[in-house]
């Protein structure tokens, strides 16, 4: 049943006397209070916690890439060109190419940091790579994992980039210290590289 109102709108309508269209409305109060408080964590706790984590990994000798994904998220993708080098001389001894493949996967990683109903949020995967000694002299990856993760994480998975396999440890969590996650990454790193210098 059409209201009075609705009626009166419909005539005005058809005679030219009001748009056809009606003009967007103006965001509400509520919206526009939430967008203010989006970007003040924007700025305050996201845009502060992925500098740190940005500068602790090149520090470490990592190679950052920051980009935006959405007004509510940022991107960090990093990879460790001195380990790339040294998987790549360690697996391109059985097949240069794939090698060389195998290294360029297994040294990149990505952490998104977002603001997800209104809470900081960190989630993303860091590279593992699995060439390792038959009897490693030194710690393995789940010590470092046990004692030191500064997430939860909620899966080891295998991916698969141009049809090569790819191991990730995927962490999730929140208001997770970036310098923490740096230098959980950085282990992860240096224990890959005694790896690899052990099984010269």
């Amino acid at each position: 049943m059409t209201t009075p109102e609705e009626a009166v709108r419909k005539y005005l309508k058809g005679i030219g006397a009001i748009p056809k269209e009606d003009p967007p409305q103006a965001a509400s109060v509520f919206e526009v209070l939430r967008e203010i408080e989006l970007k003040r964590k924007m700025e305050t706790i996201l845009r502060p916690a992925v500098r740190k984590f940005q500068t602790y990994l090149e520090i470490k000798g990592f190679i950052t890439r920051v980009y935006e994904y959405s007004p509510n998220s940022i991107i960090v993708d990093f990879h460790d060109p001195d380990l790339e080098v040294e998987l790549m001389e360690v697996a391109g001894r059985l097949n240069h190419l794939k090698g060389e493949r195998y290294a360029s996967i297994q040294t990149r990683g990505s952490i998104e940091f977002s603001i997800y109903n209104d809470e900081y949020v960190v989630r993303g995967d860091i590279p593992v790579s699995m060439l390792r000694p038959i009897h490693p002299s030194e710690e393995f990856w789940r010590e470092t994992i046990k004692e030191e993760k500064p997430a939860d994480i909620t899966e080891v998975h295998l991916h698969m980039w141009d049809h090569k396999p790819a191991v990730h440890i995927h962490v999730e969590g929140k208001n997770v210290d970036p310098t923490k996650l740096a230098h959980f990454i950085t282990r992860i790193r240096d224990i890959s590289k005694r790896f690899l210098t052990e099984r010269r």
